[in-house]
């Protein structure tokens, strides 16, 4: 690895270390680079969270694709809780945004597309996705 990629990734790591601290990008940039004034830290601090590779953290964290698919069967079984007597019911809305979560981190969903109202007045939507780059899928 070249000596200009630690240090991009150094100060990636720097990076996210603070935004995890401070919650804001702006804040987060500027407690790196005190001297930047706020309106720069800003916007230099929301361009370099979308520079951010969240992959390999997610990976190191111990969140491979195995463990995700994992996470994501659990998650499609979400259920919520009503009434006196406690029924649980599935909880729909709880299914789909852990599944659209997880694809996101991982960089496989790509667009969600709107394909206009169905007959219940809602509008479906289609995910496109994206695969895997060859030899990224990890056990």
């Amino acid at each position: 690895m070249p000596k200009s990629d630690k240090l991009k990734d150094i100060h990636e790591r720097a990076f996210i270390k603070a935004y995890l601290k401070y919650r804001k990008a702006g804040k987060a940039y500027k407690s790196l680079h005190p001297d930047v004034h706020d309106n720069s830290a800003n916007e230099l601090g929301s361009r370099m969270l979308k520079e951010v590779d969240f992959t390999e953290l997610l990976e190191e964290a111990g969140l491979s694709d195995v463990v995700l698919i994992g996470d994501i069967k659990r998650g499609r079984k979400a259920t919520k809780l009503f009434g006196k007597d406690a029924i649980e019911h599935p909880d729909y809305a709880a299914r789909h945004s852990f599944v659209e979560t997880a694809l996101r981190l991982k960089r496989r969903l790509i667009d969600r597309v709107a394909l206009g109202t169905g007959e219940s007045g809602e509008e479906p939507v289609a995910f496109i996705l994206s695969k895997a780059p060859e030899g990224e899928v990890k056990k």
